[in-house]
C-alpha cells in the first residue's frame, strides 16, 4: 500500500514526526520532518550564536538553497521563483506589478476560492483591480465556465489548482490555453496540491503559481513562495520592492532603485532564512520519496478507505490528496465523534476534510475505518 520506512523511533515515518493520534491534516500543516531539528541547529541557530552578523553570508545560501529545490520539484528554474511569506503576500506583489503591463482590471474567480486571496485582491483595489466570480453553480474545472463569464476587462484567471473545501482539481493546461485565446493571464494557487499532486508550470504554460509550504510540503509557515514566466519577467516591476529587490542590495544605494534580474526583483525586504531552513527540510522528505509515490501512496489509502467503507460514496477522478466528503446536516456529529475518538481531520460546512499522506500507515486507516463504520451518510459528495 505504498511506501512505508520505519526509521528507529516509532513515531517516525518516512521522515516525518507521526502526530500522537492518527493524523489526517496535511491540508492544514503537515507532519514536522523528523531531521528539522538538526537542520536548525547547524544551519541557523550554531551560526548565529557563533558569527552574529556574518551568519547571513550561509543563511542567504539557506534561502538560495530552499529555491533550488523548489525548482527541482517543479521542473522548473530558482531564478523564476521568489520567496515570500505567504500567498497573500505573493499574490499582491504579482498584482502590483500587473497592474502597469494592462489596463484590465477584473480578477475572475470561483466562488469558494480562498478567502485570504479574495481580500488581497481588496486590497489591490487602489490599483483599480476588483473581483469577479464564477457563477455558484459553475464548474471551476470547466473551461467553458471560465471563457463565458470573461470579458474585456478581465486582468486574470485565479485558479485554485486544488480547492480546499471540496477537493476539486482544474486542469491548469486546460484553463491556461483558454484564457491565452482571450488575452487573459493565469495565476494558480498551489497551496493545496504542491508535494502531492504534479506542479509543473512550464508544462502548464501558467504566467504565475503562487503556493506555500505548510501543508503537503510539510515545510511550516511563513515559507510561501511566488513563480514566474521567464518570458516578459524582467518588464514586470513591483510596487513592494525592498532593498534585496535591488540589483546590487549591498551597494545601500537609495536614491536610484535598479531591480533584480528575474524573480530577484519580487523578494522584497529582508528575507527568513529560518523559514526556508524550515522548507528545504519538507522538500528533503518529498524530493526523496518523489512525488508520483507520494500520490500512489495516497491514492491506495483512499480507495482502501471506500472499499472498507462503501457506504460513502466519491468520485476521485478530478481531485487532489484530500477526500472532502460531503456528509449533510451528520458532518457536525460524524466530526465531534472522530474527534472524541482521537482521529484528527477537520471540517468545513457540511464536509468532513480527510488528508491521507506518507506519515499515515494502515493502523491510521483501521482507526478511521472503525469510527466511521457504523455512519450512513444521507446525503453524498
Amino acid at each position: 500500500m505504498g511506501i512505508r520506512v520505519i526509521m528507529s523511533n516509532e513515531r517516525i515515518l518516512n521522515g516525518l514526526i507521526r502526530p500522537l493520534h492518527p493524523y489526517f491534516m496535511s491540508h492544514s500543516a503537515g507532519p514536522r520532518p523528523a531531521h528539522l531539528n538538526e537542520c536548525l541547529q547547524s544551519r541557523f541557530l550554531s551560526p548565529w550564536d557563533d558569527r552574529g552578523g556574518e551568519a547571513w553570508g550561509g543563511w542567504l545560501e539557506e534561502i538560495d538553497g530552499f529555491l533550488s529545490k523548489l525548482a527541482a520539484l517543479m521542473a522548473t528554474k530558482a531564478s523564476q521563483i521568489a520567496p515570500k511569506p505567504s500567498v497573500t503576500n505573493a499574490l499582491l506583489s504579482y498584482l502590483g506589478a500587473l497592474a502597469s503591463q494592462t489596463s484590465r482590471r477584473a480578477i475572475l474567480v470561483a466562488p469558494d476560492t480562498f478567502p485570504s486571496l479574495i481580500y488581497a485582491i481588496g486590497e489591490a483595489r487602489h490599483l483599480g483591480f476588483t473581483t469577479k466570480f464564477l457563477a455558484e453553480n459553475c464548474d471551476p474545472r470547466d473551461p467553458e465556465s471560465w471563457a463565458a463569464h470573461a470579458d474585456d476587462q478581465t486582468a486574470a484567471f485565479l485558479i485554485m489548482h486544488v480547492h480546499s473545501n471540496t477537493g476539486l482539481s482544474p486542469n491548469p493546461k486546460i484553463l491556461a490555453k483558454t484564457a491565452s485565446k482571450l488575452g487573459v493571464q493565469t495565476i494558480i494557487d498551489v497551496a493545496q496540491s504542491i508535494g502531492i499532486l504534479s506542479v509543473m508550470p512550464e508544462i502548464w504554460d501558467v504566467d504565475c503559481v503562487i503556493g506555500s509550504s505548510i501543508k503537503w510540503l510539510s515545510g511550516g509557515p511563513g515559507s510561501g513562495f511566488l513563480w514566474l514566466k521567464a518570458k516578459g519577467l524582467n518588464e514586470l516591476t513591483p510596487q513592494d520592492c525592498g532593498w534585496f529587490s535591488h540589483l546590487r542590495p549591498f551597494e545601500f544605494a537609495p536614491k536610484v532603485f535598479e531591480p533584480a534580474d528575474q524573480a530577484k526583483r519580487f523578494w522584497g525586504s529582508t528575507p527568513s532564512p529560518i523559514s526556508a531552513i524550515c522548507a528545504s527540510a519538507g522538500l528533503d522528505i518529498v524530493l526523496t520519496h518523489g512525488q508520483e509515490k507520494l500520490l500512489t501512496h495516497n491514492r491506495a489509502l483512499i480507495r482502501h478507505f471506500f472499499d472498507r467503507l462503501p457506504q460513502f460514496e466519491y468520485e476521485l477522478n478530478g481531485h487532489g490528496g484530500t477526500l472532502c466528503l460531503d456528509l449533510g446536516p451528520e458532518a457536525m456529529a460524524i466530526h465531534a465523534e472522530l474527534t472524541h475518538q482521537n482521529i484528527m481531520c477537520d471540517r468545513r460546512a457540511n464536509r468532513l476534510r480527510l488528508s491521507f499522506g506518507i506519515s499515515n500507515d494502515e493502523g491510521d486507516l483501521e482507526a478511521l475505518v472503525s469510527a466511521l463504520k457504523d455512519y450512513r451518510p444521507v446525503s453524498q459528495s
